[in-house]
C-alpha cells in the first residue's frame, strides 16, 4: 500500500511538473514573441525617424541648389545689364 501512494505521488508530481514546465515554455515564447515584436517597432520608428532625416537633408541640399542659381542668374543679369548699358552708352559717344 505504500508504495502505491508513493508511485502515485510521484506520477501526480511528474504530471504537475510536466505542466509547470510547458507553462513556462509558453510563457517563454510570449515574451520572446513580445519582446521581437517591440525590436520591430523600434526598427520600424528608428526607419520611419531615417527617412524623416533624409528627406530633410536633400530638401536642404535642394534649398541650397536652388538659392545658388538664383544668386548665379542674378548676378548674370545684372552683367548683362551692365554690358548692355555700356554698350548703348559706348553707342551714344
Amino acid at each position: 500500500m505504500g508504495r502505491e501512494v508513493l508511485l502515485k505521488t510521484s506520477l501526480n508530481l511528474m504530471v504537475f511538473l510536466l505542466q509547470e514546465i510547458a507553462a513556462l515554455r509558453l510563457q517563454v515564447q510570449q515574451l520572446m514573441q513580445t519582446q521581437m515584436q517591440r525590436q520591430m517597432q523600434q526598427q520600424q520608428m528608428q526607419i520611419t525617424t531615417l527617412r524623416a532625416g533624409f528627406r530633410q537633408y536633400w530638401d536642404t541640399i535642394i534649398k541650397t541648389i536652388l538659392t545658388i542659381r538664383f544668386h548665379i542668374e542674378s548676378a548674370y543679369f545684372e552683367l548683362l545689364q551692365n554690358v548692355c548699358q555700356a554698350s548703348s552708352t559706348s553707342l551714344l559717344v
